[in-house]
Order: C-alpha cells, then structure tokens, then sequence
C-alpha cells in the first residue's frame, strides 16, 4: 500500500512538472509567440548546430503558464524568504523593491577614480559653456537611486560604508550656478517621493525635482496650478513586474489634475520615446530636456510652464539643438553617472 501511494505521488510530480510541455501543441497561453516555429535537428539535409539554443529560445517564448509559474516562484521567495527570484531585484523591509544595478553605487563599490570624476565634470562644464555660446542658460542635476534616498528599507546584510558616493564627490567638483543637488531636497521631505515597488520616484518626487531644477534657472513656477491631489494604487511598476510578469501588486501613484493643458507637437506613443515636443498656450519660453526614464514623470509640468518643450533621449546628446531653445537641462540617474566620463559630442 505505501509503495502504491509513493508512486502515485511520483507518477503526479511529474505529470504536474511536464504539463506546460505537453499541453503546448494543445493550449496557447497569453503571451506565446506563435509565429516562432519549431525548431528542427536538421535544415535542407543538413545538420541544425543551433538546434538546442533555438530549442531553449522557444521553450522560453512558448512555455505555457510560464508567466504563471514565475509569478508563483517570485510569491513564494518574497513573502516566505524575504528574498528575490529575479537577479535584477532586491527585495528589501516592508515591500521595498530596489533595483540590483545601484547596488554599486550603495555599498561604493567599483566607484569612479579621482580623475574618472574629474574628466565627468570637465565634460559638464564643456557642455554648460557650449549651451552659453548658443544663448541658453543651463543646469544639470541628478535623479537620486531610490536606495540613497531611502536605505532604511534595505535588507540589513547590505551594509553602507561610511564612504562618499560618486554624486557626492561629482557635486564637490561642479559649480553651485549649473548643478542642482536633489539629494539634499529630497532627505529634507517627510513625505514618500518614490515609488516602493518601482525604481524612480512618484510624481510627487518628480514635481519635487521640478521645482528644484526651475528655481536653478531663475524662474518663478506659473502658468499652471495643480487644482486636485490623488492617491490611487493603480500604478504598475518596473520592479513589480520582473517578478510578477502575470499580474503585478500596483504601486500607489500620486496623480495631479491641472488647469491647464498641453498639446504633443510629435508623434507621441510613450513616455520612453526617443523625442517628444510639446507646446502649451500658457506658457513661456522654451526648454530642451535631455533625460532618462526619470524625466517621464517631469514631461506633465515643463510641458505646462514652458511654450515649447523638447524631452530628448538621444545618446551621444544633440546639443547643436540649444540654439533653439532658451533653456537646457541635463537629467541622468545617479547610476548611470559613468556614462558621462566620455567627452560630449560637439558641433
């Protein structure tokens, strides 16, 4: 009797671990690609030598509930070991997330050398007297890792050295008249200015560094008003989603009404497009941003308090284009600050 039970229990194991295979020339799952096709030992008569990566590529593709069984892992390793299933996650106090690749910059390791550094701020300064020979006046500021900003919720084995970060060291080296330091405004905030399961800020961080960045360029926030204030948990995050690729937790999202509008000048899909130009009737001036993914969050106030705006994610930075424009802003993620050390692109 126990031998019958251990290989029924067995005999079930194994038809669990091998349904997703044998259900897939049955049951398509959301999320297939079904215009891959199955790939074969042999191509015209002759031997496939990509056969088994072509093989693993389509299992990952077309592995039926595989997003189901990856959210189902990610569960299991969050809520029960307070761990991440996912290498570019971090599961940290009181369902933080943070995002693996500040890790560097967090316990400074691999940090930039003095004259990495240095190269990084002469290449700034070039760019900030360019941008004033083209009759624009120019500031440049750093969106903070959400771990500089909030270690507390950090796993306790990540232990910060007392050391000075590369940001911290590149501010020392930057005139006060083109940086803007966002660390200090957001370590004197009481409230959340990033998201929790996301790796930027909400859009109360964003306006945060908005009103940071218009006060470095001498200009009075106007032309719009924030009339409404709302906090919904709707808001799907980056972070969330590595780990719950079928259906994410939702992150709570500030999200303001204003009484003003603005028009997209171009063709606009996402906030992640490579240009995006607006116009405002209410407003004055105009600003080219170049920035990351943390600028996607500025693109509803510049596109009010500016005439025009141009959001531009090109790399190496089209700064030919400051002579339109009469003002100019350079955004980066405080990861993302070796990017710099190569000389700007000048025409």
């Amino acid at each position: 009797m126990k031998m019958t039970m251990k290989r029924y229990y067995i005999s079930m194991f194994f038809i669990i671990i091998c349904m997703p295979i044998i259900s897939m020339p049955f049951i398509q799952t959301q999320g297939q690609n079904s215009s891959r096709k199955v790939p074969t030992v042999f191509i015209q008569g002759n031997l496939n030598l990509e056969y088994f990566s072509q093989v693993d590529e389509y299992l990952k593709e077309n592995f039926n509930f595989r997003e189901s069984l990856i959210s189902i892992h990610s569960g299991i390793m969050e809520s029960l070991f307070n761990t991440s299933a996912q290498s570019k996650v971090i599961v940290g106090e009181d369902n933080w997330l943070y995002y693996s690749e500040t890790i560097d910059d967090y316990l400074r390791t691999d940090v930039l050398t003095d004259d990495e550094l240095a190269q990084i701020a002469s290449n700034i300064n070039l760019i900030a007297e360019y941008v004033e020979q083209q009759g624009a006046k120019f500031v440049f500021t750093i969106a903070p890792n959400k771990n500089s900003i909030y270690p507390e919720y950090m796993p306790k084995n990540y232990v910060k050295p007392p050391i000075e970060s590369n940001a911290q060291k590149l501010a020392k080296l930057l005139d006060k008249d083109i940086y803007i330091n966002l660390f200090e405004r957001f370590d004197n905030t009481e409230c959340i200015s990033y998201l929790k399961r996301d790796s930027h800020w909400n859009n109360y961080g964003a306006y945060l560094g908005f009103k940071e960045i218009l006060a470095g360029l001498d200009i009075e926030e106007e032309n719009f008003e924030i009339t409404q204030i709302n906090k919904k948990r709707e808001f799907k995050s980056d972070l969330d989603k590595m780990l719950y690729p079928n259906g994410s937790m939702y992150d709570e999202q500030i999200y303001y009404t204003f009484d003003t509008s603005f028009e997209f000048i171009s063709r606009f899909k996402s906030g992640d497009d490579i240009i995006i130009q607006t116009t405002s009737p209410q407003g004055e001036a105009s600003a080219l941003v170049f920035r990351d993914s943390f600028g996607n969050a500025l693109l509803d106030f510049f596109a009010r308090q500016f005439e025009s705006v141009e959001f531009n994610r090109a790399v190496p930075y089209q700064l030919e284009k400051a002579k339109d424009f009469d003002y100019v802003v350079l955004e980066i993620v405080e990861r993302n600050l070796p990017n710099l050390i190569s000389p700007p692109i000048i025409k």
